[in-house]
């Protein structure tokens, strides 16, 4: 595990959330008697609409699967951390999506987040940027 994939988390949980709610809208459209679609339908015309709804939500769960395994691989690897100092950064920082000072002020009582920055540097032996 990187730590570009963890920082990714965030972002990743974002789109998850937009390809439920899209899964929601496509669910929500309906097809009127005479063959045209309700407003802010995916198509005009009166061809299939429902086989058209299904095939974009099988589209979009596949790819929530794919970003749900990533989260769940992250989330693993935090989880399984013996340095239990960095695995708490990690998890306030990343996963939960705090902000570094609201982290340093978890973790050392003190919103001076540089040690945070080093020890995930060291553990990752990269530069730390945001």
């Amino acid at each position: 595990m990187t730590l570009e994939e963890i920082k990714k988390y965030q972002s990743r949980k974002i789109a998850i959330r937009a390809i439920d709610e899209e899964i929601n809208w496509v669910y929500g459209k309906v097809s009127s008697p005479n063959g045209r679609m309700t407003p802010g339908s995916i198509s005009s015309t009166p061809s299939d609409p429902t086989a058209q709804k299904v095939k974009r939500i099988e589209t979009l769960r596949a790819r929530k699967e794919i970003l749900e395994k990533e989260q769940k691989a992250c989330e693993k690897y935090v989880d399984e951390l013996e340095d239990f100092r960095v695995a708490a950064i990690l998890r306030y920082k990343y996963i939960l999506g705090w902000t570094w000072e609201n982290t340093a002020m978890m973790i050392l009582g003190s919103t001076a987040y540089q040690p945070l920055i080093k020890r995930v540097t060291a553990h990752f032996d990269t530069n730390v940027t945001d």
